[in-house]
């Protein structure tokens, strides 16, 4: 996220296409759609060098991947202190 909002900033559509690009496919191998569609977006608009586009795509965006990161940490976080609770790993 940081490589796309410092990509943004510095008007730099490459970075932007490249960037939402790999997302993309790691958003869709893990199948969130939603969010998999904006980083589509942000790939295309990254391409066409529409940065005020982006910028729109990529606020609306951020959120997802913000909640998708908490559930991950989640998940690892829940695992863990089950692991630990149930003795594995000792």
């Amino acid at each position: 996220m940081e490589t796309l909002r410092r990509a943004l900033a510095q008007g730099d559509a490459e970075s932007i296409e490249k960037t939402a690009h790999s997302m993309k496919g790691e958003l869709g191998y893990v199948g969130i759609p939603d969010v998999t569609q904006k980083a589509r977006e942000l790939e295309e608009l990254g391409r066409r060098h529409d940065l005020e586009q982006a910028a729109r795509v990529f606020v609306s965006f951020e959120p997802g991947i913000s909640a998708i990161v908490a559930a991950m940490r989640e998940q690892k976080s829940t695992k863990f202190l089950a692991a630990a609770s149930s003795g594995a790993g000792q």
